[in-house]
C-alpha cells in the first residue's frame, strides 16, 4: 500500500480528531489554502521573500505573529519545534557550558546536549504518586540545583507538560533573572495559552526569555510549523539567527510559512472566542464523565499539590484504570468501536487535546463513548497492576556527546545491566527518555521496559525494533 493509499484509508474511517494537528482537518484555512496547494508551492523568488533574510513579506508577518503572541521578535520554523529548542540552547551555550535540563524533557534537548557538547545538570521533577506521570519542577529544585552549581548558565524547562500541568515559571524566571541566568522554555503544547485569561500564563507572560511554540499541536498551523519568540529584549538575536540559518532547510515550505501566518491570524482575530467554547465545552466532558462514569478526569483539583500552579483546561486527561480497563485499550475502543482517535494513551490514562480546528459536536461525542465505555466494557471490581512509570535522574557514566562517539557492542538486553548505553530508551508518546546515551543501564529499568512491552506500550530509540538486543558502550 502506498503512502497515499494509507491516508486516503484513514480519511475514510471519518474519525473525530482529538489528537494534534489543531486544525483537525477542517477546512479552516483562506480560500487560497483550500484547494491550490500546489499554486503556491514556490521558491525564493521576486516577491516572495527570504525566510533566511527576511525584509519583506515573510518579515511582516513574523512581526504580526510576534504583536500577537507578546514577544519581543518572533521567527518561523519549519522543521519543527525541534529545531527551535537545538537553536535557542546552542545559541545560549557554549560547549563545556552547564545547563539545566528536567530529566523528563522531550529528546529534541538532548540532541542538542549533543549536538553543542553542553553539559546536563538534571532537574528532578515531581510525579504523581499513583501514575508516575510527571507535574512540575518546583522552585526549590531549582534553588537546590543553582546552589550546587553555581556555574550553570540558565535552565531549559517544558511548560505546560504534554499532560498539561504547570510549574511556577514566574518564580522560576525571577530566581534565573536574579543570578543573571536564563531561562528557555519548551511551550510546545502552549501557544494558545495567551489568547484567553482562564488558560495558564504563556511562558512570555511570565518572562522566559526564549520560547518555542509548536504552533501545529493546538492553532491551526500545518504539523512541521511553529514559532521561536524572543521575549527579553536585551537579549542579542544574532546567535539565534545564526544557527537557525544552520539548523533550518534552505529550501523552506511557504506551504508550512503560510499557514503560520494564517494561525497567527486566526489567534488574534478568533482566539479568544474559540478557546472561551473551548474550555466551557471541556468543563462540561469533565463534569459528565466525573458524575457517570467511574473514570477520574483530571484537571484544576491537582493546583496546589505537586508543586502544580495551573492546569490548561483544554487537555482532557482522564485516568481510566478504576475501569479495570488500562489507557492503551481503551484507546483501542475508542478507535474501534466509536472512530475516535485520542493524542496519547499509556497504563493509566488516556490525553484528548482539543484546538483551534475543535467543535462542541467532537466533546460530546467523545464524552457519550467514554460513559458507553465505561458500562459496556468496564469491570470496577477488576484492579489493574499497579505500574508508575519512573522519570529517574540516572548515573551518568559518559557525557551524552562522549557516549555517542564511544565505541560501542551490541548485547542483549537483559543482559545490559550496569552497562553504559549507546542509545536512547523512550517511551512513546511523550517522547520522553528513561534511558540517554552514557547512562548506566539497571536492573529496574529492564523489567519496566519488560512489563511496557507486555501491556502494549511503545518504545524508540533502540535500533533493533524488537527491543532483544542494545547498542552499549564498550
Amino acid at each position: 500500500m502506498s503512502l497515499i493509499e494509507g491516508l486516503n484509508k484513514i480519511l475514510q474511517e471519518n474519525l473525530t480528531r482529538l489528537h494534534m494537528p489543531g486544525h483537525k482537518g477542517r477546512k479552516i484555512f483562506p480560500e487560497i489554502l483550500k484547494n491550490n496547494l500546489q499554486e503556491i508551492d514556490i521558491t525564493e523568488i521576486p516577491g516572495s521573500d527570504n525566510l533566511h533574510h527576511a525584509q519583506e513579506i515573510l518579515l511582516e508577518a513574523q512581526q504580526r505573529a510576534a504583536k500577537v503572541f507578546g514577544a519581543q521578535k518572533t521567527y518561523f520554523l519549519i522543521n519543527g519545534t525541534t529545531v527551535g529548542i537545538q537553536a535557542m540552547i546552542l545559541a545560549t551555550c557554549r560547549p563545556g557550558d552547564k545547563l539545566l535540563v528536567p530529566r523528563n524533557c522531550h529528546r529534541s534537548v538532548f540532541s542538542a546536549l549533543i549536538l553543542g557538547d553542553i553539559i546536563p545538570v538534571y532537574l528532578s521533577p515531581i510525579s504523581h504518586p499513583k501514575t508516575g506521570i510527571d507535574l512540575s519542577i518546583s522552585v526549590e529544585e531549582i534553588e537546590k540545583k543553582l546552589k550546587q552549581h553555581p556555574d550553570v548558565k540558565g535552565a531549559v524547562l517544558t511548560y505546560p507538560t504534554y499532560y498539561g500541568s504547570c510549574s511556577d515559571i514566574e518564580k522560576i524566571a525571577k530566581i534565573l533573572h536574579h543570578k543573571k541566568k536564563f531561562l528557555l522554555v519548551d511551550e510546545a503544547h502552549g501557544a494558545h495559552l495567551a489568547l484567553h485569561k482562564n488558560l495558564p500564563l504563556s511562558a512570555l507572560q511570565a518572562g522566559a526569555d526564549i520560547v518555542v511554540d509548536s504552533t501545529h499541536k493546538i492553532l491551526s498551523s500545518f504539523t512541521q510549523s511553529a514559532m521561536l519568540h524572543i521575549g527579553n529584549q536585551y537579549l542579542s538575536t544574532e546567535k539565534v539567527e545564526l544557527f537557525l540559518g544552520m539548523l533550518q532547510s534552505s529550501s523552506p515550505s511557504y506551504l508550512l510559512m503560510a499557514s503560520l501566518d494564517w494561525a497567527s491570524q486566526q489567534a488574534e482575530e478568533m482566539g479568544q472566542i474559540k478557546w472561551e467554547k473551548i474550555i466551557q465545552w471541556t468543563h462540561q466532558a469533565r463534569e459528565d464523565i466525573r458524575h457517570h462514569t467511574n473514570m477520574k478526569p483530571i484537571g484544576n483539583e491537582i493546583i496546589g499539590r505537586y508543586h502544580v500552579v495551573d492546569y490548561d483546561p483544554s487537555k482532557l486527561l482522564i485516568d481510566v484504570s478504576s475501569t479495570g480497563l488500562t489507557g492503551i485499550e481503551t484507546e483501542k475502543i475508542l478507535r474501534e468501536k466509536y472512530r475516535i482517535q485520542v493524542e496519547l494513551s499509556d497504563y493509566y490514562h488516556i490525553l484528548a487535546m482539543t484546538g483551534m480546528g475543535t467543535i462542541e459536536q467532537d466533546i460530546q461525542r467523545f464524552t457519550q463513548a467514554m460513559i458507553d465505555i465505561d458500562h459496556k466494557y468496564g469491570n470496577p471490581h477488576k484492579k489493574l497492576t499497579s505500574f508508575p512509570i519512573r522519570i529517574r535522574e540516572g548515573e551518568m557514566g559518559l557525557s551524552p556527546r562522549k557516549a555517542i562517539y564511544a565505541p560501542s557492542e551490541k548485547i542483549l538486553l537483559k543482559n545490559a545491566q550496569g552497562r553504559m548505553s549507546k542509545e536512547f530508551i523512550i517511551p512513546y508518546p511523550p517522547g520522553i527518555p528513561m534511558v540517554l546515551p552514557g547512562e548506566v543501564i539497571t536492573q529496574e529499568i529492564i523489567e519496566e521496559i519488560e512489563i511496557m512491552q507486555r501491556w502494549g506500550g511503545t518504545i524508540i530509540g533502540l535500533e533493533d525494533n524488537t527491543l532483544q538486543n542494545i547498542q552499549v558502550i564498550k
